[in-house]
């Protein structure tokens, strides 16, 4: 079981847990431009200027990420794992003639493929297809993409998810008349690709129409981003209190030397957001605040180093709360410890507390003398004035 500490923030609001990045189901990628993978990392000398593949700034940290160039390899014995190339009469084609290749391949970007390698296919109406081991991967990629770089039909773009199913990552555009030079150009290279959260276990890039003349492909990428674990987040926020403006948020300490107590509540909110890990929220209340309820539920016969105080079965079934605290008698000052323990299972649950300043014992006046707080650094910590000289300190600022 996990244990979120909640340190002493009495008039500041503290935030546990990590955002999540949400994502879209289906994302087709193309026609793009393509003259290099990655315009930053390229060795080819030349300026690929931008024309490179929309995975490459991604982060595939976690899961895996494979770039087949066809300058190794072969059709049975690909240079990458977990993928099946299945066509009609399948090739390797290298230079320096009747090839097409990504331009960066040959070490220079020049507006030339003819040196580099490409897979090549006939008749291109037949199409390619890529098909991926889930044994050996580990896991479905989630991004596919292949650059076309000779054909003279329409493009075709088939792709099935996980279970085989035909999902919908057509391109913008399937037009190959801006792209289908068949004589080494790259100007009219083009990115196909697509994104599927739930996993791609194959795809087919084809030639639309009724010629009998093949098509080229190079740079078949693919990569898995694992989704994000669940992540639970928790806030405390002030919901009633001393104010300086008596407008939302509370801002106002409560100045110690004071004649009259100040009530305040703040409610304790835990979303699991889909982590239903058993968790217990800690936050322990200074010693100069009096917890007068825990949602609803009476304190009062809770008296220092006594058995916990245990409040089960909240309002909306989120959880329970155990209350303690030490202290040597009822007129001394000690803190006040809470551990919740929401329901995960619940969206959102949340926690009430009450509480009122400590009138200090031994003074006539019976002053109050609640700690001084303000939040300090980025984890919001409230930080104490103590001793005696810093409370006459403070209470000569309060004016007394």
């Amino acid at each position: 079981m996990r244990r979120l500490a909640f340190l002493a923030a009495v008039f500041a609001a503290a935030t546990f847990g990590l955002a999540g990045v949400a994502k879209a189901d289906t994302t087709a990628f193309g026609p793009l431009e393509y003259l290099c993978f990655d315009t930053a990392t390229t060795t080819a000398v030349g300026d690929c200027d931008g024309k490179d593949s929309p995975f490459a700034d991604l982060d595939f940290s976690g899961g895996y990420f494979h770039l087949w160039t066809f300058e190794t390899g072969s059709i049975g014995t690909p240079s990458v794992p977990g993928v099946t190339l299945v066509g009609t009469a399948l090739s390797i084609h290298c230079g320096p003639t009747s090839t097409d290749s990504v331009d960066e391949d040959d070490g220079f970007i020049d507006g030339s493929g003819n040196d580099g390698c490409s897979l090549f296919d006939s008749p291109g109406t037949d199409g390619i297809t890529f098909e991926f081991d889930e044994t050996t991967l580990g896991m479905f990629p989630t991004h596919i993409g292949i650059v076309w770089t000779d054909g003279l039909n329409d493009a075709g773009f088939d792709v099935l998810d996980e279970s085989g199913s035909a999902i919908d990552c057509a391109p913008t555009e399937t037009t190959t008349g801006t792209f289908d030079g068949f004589n080494g150009d790259t100007d009219e290279d083009r990115f196909f690709g697509c994104f599927n959260d739930s996993g791609i276990s194959e795809f087919t890039i084809k030639m639309v129409g009724n010629l009998g003349t093949g098509i080229e492909v190079d740079h078949l990428q693919y990569g898995k981003i694992p989704e994000l674990e669940p992540e639970a987040s928790l806030t405390k926020v002030l919901t009633s209190g001393p104010d300086g403006d008596e407008t939302p948020p509370f801002d106002l300490a409560v100045q110690i030397g004071q004649l009259v107590t100040s009530h305040y509540d703040f409610t304790i909110t835990y979303e699991p957001n889909g982590d239903t890990t058993p968790v217990v929220v800690l936050d322990t209340l200074p010693a100069e605040w009096v917890v007068d309820e825990v949602e609803g539920t009476s304190t009062a016969s809770l008296a220092p180093r006594s058995p916990v105080l245990d409040i089960p079965d909240l309002d909306g079934g989120t959880g329970s709360v155990d209350v303690s605290k030490n202290g040597k008698g009822a007129k001394s000052k000690s803190a006040t410890s809470l551990a919740w323990t929401p329901d995960p299972t619940i969206a959102t649950s949340d926690i009430r507390v009450d509480a009122t300043t400590r009138q200090s014992p031994g003074k006539k006046e019976r002053e109050i003398r609640p700690d001084v707080m303000w939040p300090v650094g980025p984890e919001r910590r409230c930080n104490r004035v103590r001793g005696r000289s810093a409370n006459r300190r403070a209470r000569s600022a309060a004016g007394r």
